[in-house]
């Protein structure tokens, strides 16, 4: 009698492990205010062992939206999907396209409620990829209302915007449009080095990009080496349009010329640096002090 009550308890213990083993797993939340949100906020539930069905429910009153998923028992949730052609909004009870709506679907698979309305036809869009050296992040893949997010990976910058959204283009049923076209990554620009000048300045078409001409104002009106009075950044013999583009990952951009400065020379172009020192003692006398003066003079002029 013992071992057959152990051989009973065994079956039973037996036969709830394989029916764990074969629970549904479904989303769940309650009253999210979008799919993104109730994925998000909600969670993974298994479901008891009668409930064979993920229920996905969407109502929208007056255009605000309330998400709710949950684990079903299977024909209470194929009743609920019949009752989507039922007569109340105009026309029915189940109208994505109405301000006013309410609608059911549901799967019987693994994690098979995660999209909005799996069931249904709605607003779809044309898939998008992520840009080549970056990454995108979509809140519903590419169905109505979905917004992506796009990224560059580190040493790129993004080109163009970084944000769209799938929206309805109100001309094809079910066919969506995006706000924005999808950017790309380049490689940051080549820039010459930023110009500094002394007793000068510059004034430049474009700044320290490829192909901008900088021309040089000195306030003594001497500018070394002579007549380098602009410089180019790039090679000055393409014009600009055909410069290489920067996606070429290009080494920095070099000036044309050697970066000019607002004095007689400047290094390392001197030729020498020179220090005179003058005896002013009283045993020079005035009259040969003015000759040393003037003489000194002279040389540095």
């Amino acid at each position: 009698m013992h071992s057959k009550m152990k051989l009973f308890l065994f079956a039973i213990i037996s036969a709830n492990l394989l029916l764990l083993s074969k629970a549904l797993n479904c989303w769940v939340c309650e009253n999210e205010g979008s799919n993104s949100a109730c994925i998000s906020n909600g969670q993974l539930k298994q479901c008891l062992s009668n409930e064979g069905a993920c229920q996905n429910e969407m109502r929208r009153n007056d255009g605000r939206l309330q998400i709710t998923k949950r684990c079903k028992q299977t024909l209470a949730c194929d009743n609920n999907f019949d009752q989507n052609e039922r007569a109340a909004w105009f026309p029915t009870q189940c109208n994505i396209d109405s301000p006013n709506t309410h609608c059911k679907c549901c799967c019987n698979f693994d994690l098979c409620n995660k999209r909005q309305l799996q069931c249904l036809e709605y607003v779809q869009c044309p898939r998008l990829a992520a840009p080549d050296n970056g990454w995108m992040d979509c809140s519903e893949e590419n169905i109505l209302d979905s917004t992506c997010q796009f990224h560059c990976d580190q040493g790129y910058t993004l080109e163009g915007s970084s944000q769209t959204q799938c929206v309805d283009d109100h001309v094809d049923d079910n066919h969506g449009v995006w706000t924005q076209p999808a950017p790309v990554c380049l490689p940051h620009e080549p820039l010459c080095e930023h110009l500094v000048l002394d007793k000068g300045s510059f004034h430049c078409t474009n700044g320290n990009r490829i192909g901008s001409v900088c021309y040089v104002t000195c306030s003594s009106g001497q500018i070394y080496p002579p007549n380098s009075n602009n410089i180019t950044c790039g090679d000055p013999l393409i014009p600009p349009a055909f410069q290489p583009h920067p996606r070429w990952s290009l080494p920095p951009e070099r000036w044309n010329v050697t970066r000019p400065c607002c004095v007689d020379q400047c290094p390392p172009h001197a030729h020498m640096d020179a220090c005179i020192v003058l005896d002013s003692t009283n045993s020079v006398g005035g009259s040969n002090w003015e000759i040393m003066k003037d003489f000194a003079i002279r040389m540095i002029q």
